[in-house]
């Protein structure tokens, strides 16, 4: 009896003990590598942050990557979509922005405390990312912003939209998972009669 409650306590102990922090299992090296096989441009890293460009079709599309490896995830962001407060119609492009997050297959739109527009998508790094999976976010976010940017852009007003400066990382709005992002609407509709 007492050498199963000696073990007992033993497990119960060693049960007990803090576990190592665990580490994200994407490093730098393979997100470097991971862009260049899927032919971005980097234009700029800093840390964990990795400013991109990609062309499609005739327009360039910029996203950011920001490797966290303390909240164990990859955020990839897009801007220069331009500014909802040049809205000529701020309902119809908040309206269209909830629509564009319910009918995407990844990311959803979001609008930042500056109003600028922006477009993310997180991915949780716990477990391995394969380039196969990276590849196909990556190209998918490449595709999304080159189909949906003309339609915003006819929603503002003024001048083409303009990018963020590179050196800001982009705004960490959400909570970890990436299954969280998809639903993650912008700020609620406010119509005035």
């Amino acid at each position: 009896m007492k050498r199963h409650l000696s073990l007992g306590l033993a497990v119960l102990w060693i049960g007990l003990w803090p576990a190592s922090p665990a580490e994200a299992s994407l490093s730098q090296e393979n997100l470097r590598t991971y862009l260049q096989r899927v032919g971005a441009k980097i234009e700029s890293s800093k840390g964990g942050l990795f400013v991109t460009t990609m062309s499609s079709g005739h327009a360039r599309v910029e996203i950011r990557l920001l490797n966290d490896a303390a909240k164990q995830r990859l955020g990839l962001y897009a801007y220069g979509f331009g500014n909802a407060g040049a809205a000529k119609d701020s309902p119809a492009l908040y309206e269209y922005l909830l629509r564009a997050n319910s009918e995407l297959g990844i990311g959803g739109f979001f609008v930042d405390k500056d109003k600028d527009i922006g477009y993310k998508f997180l991915v949780d790094t716990r477990d391995p990312l394969s380039f196969e999976t990276f590849s196909i976010v990556y190209l998918a976010m490449v595709n999304v912003i080159a189909e949906r940017r003309p339609e915003i852009a006819k929603m503002l007003t003024g001048g083409p939209p303009g990018e963020k400066p590179a050196d800001t990382p982009p705004e960490d709005t959400s909570a970890p998972g990436a299954a969280e992002t998809l639903s993650d609407p912008p700020p609620p509709l406010r119509l005035e009669r």
